[in-house]
């Protein structure tokens, strides 16, 4: 079997084809990825089995697909999309402890090291907020959930005003922080 065949006998939802196309690049594919990422070997084999199901499910559902390239170098695009995502997806998340960073030393709310009672105090702070401030923080900052689903479970417009309403959020727990601190 070639790649063309392959990705052809895909697009009709052929299971060998799948099967083939995993034993002939996962060792290549993986190998690439362990190299160019640091990943350990079973990472590398996981994200190379994400992008496999990409595969699939492109050449199963856009019947327009074609092969423009040999299968390693599409499944390589593939893993590099996949891992820019994830990368875009991290930063988009910022912890808590780094939201206070920017607080001067004389500032800062926490007067221990012990990540537990950091928690604790922010989860006791955040809770008494109420909503939709408590809502939006525990969301996307300890269940790290993106905007787009908290717009939706509080019936915003748009993520940008959830993300607008998380500022707001997080200079009130600022505040309540700081308040907490003097007490």
């Amino acid at each position: 079997m070639n790649d063309l065949k392959a990705f052809e006998l895909l697009k009709q939802g052929d299971k060998q084809s799948l099967e083939w196309i995993y034993r002939t690049y996962r060792d290549a594919v993986a190998g690439w990825i362990m190299k160019q990422y640091n990943y350990t070997p079973e990472d590398a084999k996981a994200t190379f089995t994400d992008a496999l199901i990409i595969l699939e499910r492109k050449a199963f559902t856009d019947v327009n697909a074609q092969l423009t390239s040999n299968l390693t170098t599409f499944l390589i695009g593939i893993v590099k999309n996949l891992l820019q995502t994830e990368e875009r997806r991290k930063k988009r998340y910022t912890p808590l402890d780094d939201f206070f960073k920017e607080l001067g030393s004389d500032e800062n709310p926490f007067e221990t090291d012990n990540t537990d009672a950091i928690i604790a105090r922010m989860m006791t702070a955040v809770q008494n907020m109420g909503n939709p401030c408590s809502t939006i923080i525990i969301q996307f900052y300890f269940e790290r959930k993106h905007d787009s689903e908290t717009k939706l479970l509080l019936n915003y417009e748009n993520e940008k005003g959830v993300k607008s309403q998380r500022w707001r959020c997080l200079e009130q727990l600022r505040k309540i922080l700081k308040i907490s601190k003097t007490k």
